[in-house]
């Protein structure tokens, strides 16, 4: 008996998102990340017509990508998104684009493919069309390439946090006292 290797096991954790489009309450973006594919999802509001809109996510790390999965909900019902192009930042401010998406309305995963593998710390979400003139979903997975590791901005001494330590190091390093 094998057990097979966890296709979430180099999906990135933590993430976070500020979106254009109010959430609908109970249905915040955060439900996007949450690693939970069944009893919640993210909606926009319900009263207001969304598209178009963006959410911009925060990986909190500097990272090599290599997909993103976009998981509809369930039903495929209003929200799903059904057009957008997908950009990547280091730092919030210059973006590259990955390209345009064009998804069937449908439950099944959209896969979402980083050629070159971009260093990034933000990926944006520029939707343009969704079911009913909404956003929706179950989960959004940002996978980084196996193997990489994730750089925390600020973690001078590259100990997996930012901490007093990190600062000791820059002071150190630059001749400088507290």
């Amino acid at each position: 008996v094998r057990t097979s290797a966890d296709p979430l096991r180099n999906a990135l954790h933590g993430l976070t998102a500020t979106s254009t489009a109010k959430d609908m309450e109970g249905f915040e973006i955060s439900h996007l990340f949450d690693f939970k594919e069944r009893g919640d999802i993210w909606h926009t509001d319900y009263y207001t017509k969304a598209v178009p809109f963006e959410f911009t996510v925060d990986l909190h790390g500097v990272n090599t990508l290599d997909k993103l999965w976009y998981v509809p909900r369930s039903n495929a019902g209003n929200g799903t998104i059904t057009s957008a192009d997908i950009s990547v930042s280091r730092d919030g401010k210059a973006w590259t684009d990955v390209g345009e998406q064009t998804w069937q309305r449908d439950a099944r995963t959209k896969v979402v493919m980083f050629r070159d593998h971009p260093v990034a710390r933000y990926v944006r979400v520029t939707v343009k069309a969704g079911i009913g003139g909404f956003g929706s979903g179950s989960e959004l997975y940002v996978f980084k390439v196996p193997g990489t590791k994730t750089v925390l901005p600020g973690d001078i001494n590259d100990d997996g946090k930012v901490d007093e330590n990190d600062l000791t190091s820059y002071l150190n390093y630059n001749g400088l006292k507290k």
